[in-house]
């Protein structure tokens, strides 16, 4: 799979230059390469899409993406695109087997209805008749059609006949992994009549309600109150493919007067950009929701932070050691509106709100 820079030799070789020296290579060990690779876009059709640091099935894998993503590509060999992926903060090339991806209009997607009333068309007009109409949250099976439109499967009277969504109407099928945070025999901090464990699980429950309620699928690390080491959450999150990672966290100090609410992510993380995205969403939403005292989005190198191969973000709501932090952690009506904030968060993130 290394890609190398050849010159003919023979009927039979080719030379290779390796550190100032020559050396020779059989034509029948080596693949050639399009010398003017062309852009394609595909679409991950494994779960998951494996991506190589060489063309070949042999070659380490550099990262997994998940079954429906859409992916830019460059062609690169008769059966190998070339992928430009992140790793670790830099740019690196990475390839991906032909068979592994399909063309767009061959692939059925998942997605949901983002309107209150979604209308599904007779053509891709919005003059157009209105075949039916879905609730928001509702969960579609769609085809691309061109730039604005898509086309789905619907039974009119008993028939099947083909529909039209607009764009704008219909959202990507998403999923988001919720950890909250420590659990069973690690009650976290504790404080003010409060076990940190059992107010994340309470945070967390109506965080995935809402995010359900949204057409969103979710994946918790726990939802009882048992004891989950990090290394495990993490390997649950990468196995998941979910689309991003949020872990719910209430902090302490040994100073009682700290208070507030603040959010953290990894800057050498897999997904630096998207994951300070992500925080700067989540802190925003926190801080207008709850009217807490804004401490801001902190960079620092956290397990789940680092360990998630999704872009990730570790929330911090209020402090248990502050008994005004944590009178407001008493009450239901306040986790609600810490769980409305965490969800606007993510919907701002995916472009959503």
């Amino acid at each position: 799979g290394e890609v190398v820079n050849l010159q003919t030799f023979s009927k039979n070789w080719y030379s290779i230059n390796i550190n100032g020296k020559t050396g020779y290579i059989h034509k029948k060990h080596v693949t050639i390469v399009n010398t003017k690779p062309k852009p394609e876009v595909v679409v991950a059709n494994k779960s998951p899409t494996n991506v190589r640091a060489g063309a070949s099935t042999k070659s380490n894998v550099l990262t997994k993406i998940p079954r429906g993503t859409i992916l830019s590509v460059q062609t690169f060999s008769k059966n190998w695109y070339s992928y430009t992926v992140m790793i670790n903060g830099k740019r690196q090339t990475g390839y991906i087997h032909k068979k592994h991806v399909v063309e767009p209009e061959h692939f059925t997607f998942e997605g949901f209805a983002a309107k209150p009333k979604t209308n599904i068309r007779v053509s891709p007009s919005t003059k157009s008749e209105i075949l039916t109409s879905v609730t928001k949250g509702t969960v579609i099976q769609y085809k691309l059609y061109n730039d604005h439109w898509y086309k789905t499967d619907v039974v009119i009277n008993g028939k099947q006949t083909v529909g039209y969504i607009h764009k704008k109407h219909l959202n990507e099928k998403r999923t988001v992994y919720i950890d909250p945070g420590h659990g069973g025999s690690d009650p976290g901090s504790i404080g003010n009549g409060l076990q940190e464990k059992n107010v994340n699980l309470e945070i967390a429950k109506r965080v995935k309600k809402l995010l359900l309620n949204e057409g969103f699928d979710v994946i918790m690390s726990r939802e009882t109150d048992v004891y989950i080491p990090l290394s495990e959450r993490t390997k649950k999150a990468n196995e998941s493919f979910a689309h991003i990672y949020v872990s719910i966290h209430i902090n302490s100090y040994h100073d009682s007067s700290a208070n507030g609410v603040e959010t953290w992510w990894y800057s050498k993380g897999p997904y630096p950009t998207e994951s300070k995205k992500l925080a700067n969403e989540l802190q925003k939403e926190l801080a207008k929701n709850t009217k807490m005292n804004n401490r801001g989005v902190k960079d620092g190198n956290l397990h789940v932070n680092r360990e998630s191969q999704m872009p990730s973000a570790l929330v911090e709501v209020g402090f248990i050691s502050n008994k005004s932090d944590a009178n407001k952690l008493k009450q239901s009506s306040f986790l609600d509106k810490v769980a409305k904030a965490i969800v606007n968060g993510i919907k701002n993130y995916f472009g959503l709100n």
